[in-house]
């Protein structure tokens, strides 16, 4: 697998080019329209603030929808995914109480000391996961239950104003409790047993950014052991 720092909106056109398949642009009208990017953020009651806002706020559904001759037009989604590939890192699995986890979490999530709805909530979380039983860790089901069901449940329901269905090929329990086995990324792993020649292009690429922060993390929680 390469990493590269290639800008990643290249990535498409070489992938497109190399394997042979449409490629299309879908740039933003010169108009940003206030009344779509409101709906956006009432629809999901202040929830959803990602990209696909702009995408909605700036029109950019409609050209893509004009552009597919199909009655039913689908995105493909990549939620869940994380799920197996050690998302949140500095999550320790192997603690009990429910103190010491909340002292764990509360460095990655700032939320949890600024408001105590939050943090009530997560305590009751936490009551719930030592209550069920599942095959998944306690870091992945941090993942799942917490940042899929609240942020891509917020995003997924703002996206219903759209045309497209979406579709998120690892969202199945079968799927899911396979991926809890591994202990690496699994996504390079699929692709090398699927289509090998994919990988000889670079993608992912880390801004700088968010290599000082995994770097923080880091060493916050070295310091504290």
């Amino acid at each position: 697998m390469k990493i590269s720092l290639r800008p990643i909106k290249k990535t498409p056109v070489i992938l497109a080019q190399k394997f042979n398949f449409l490629f299309s642009f879908i740039k933003r009208s010169n108009t940003f329209d206030k009344a779509k990017y409101n709906e956006y953020i009432e629809h999901s009651s202040g929830q959803a603030a990602d990209a696909g806002i702009l995408f909605h706020a700036y029109d950019q559904y409609e050209p893509l929808k004009s552009k597919s001759h199909s009655k039913k037009k689908i995105i493909l989604r990549g939620g869940v995914w994380e799920t197996g590939r050690n998302f949140y890192p500095t999550i320790d699995n192997a603690l009990t109480l429910e103190e010491d986890i909340l002292a764990n979490l509360k460095p990655r999530f700032p939320i949890l000391r600024e408001s105590k709805l939050h943090e009530e909530s997560v305590k009751l979380w936490i009551q719930h996961t030592q209550a069920t039983h599942s095959n998944l860790s306690f870091r992945d089901r941090f993942y799942l239950e917490q940042r899929v069901s609240g942020w891509l449940a917020a995003l997924e329901q703002a996206m219903d104003l759209t045309s497209f269905d979406r579709i998120h090929p690892a969202n199945c329990q079968d799927m899911i409790d396979l991926l809890a086995l591994t202990e690496f990324n699994p996504q390079p792993k699929i692709i090398q047993e699927l289509q090998p020649k994919l990988l000889e292009t670079a993608f992912n690429p880390r801004s700088l950014k968010e290599i000082l922060k995994d770097f923080y993390y880091f060493a916050y929680h070295k310091l504290r052991r």
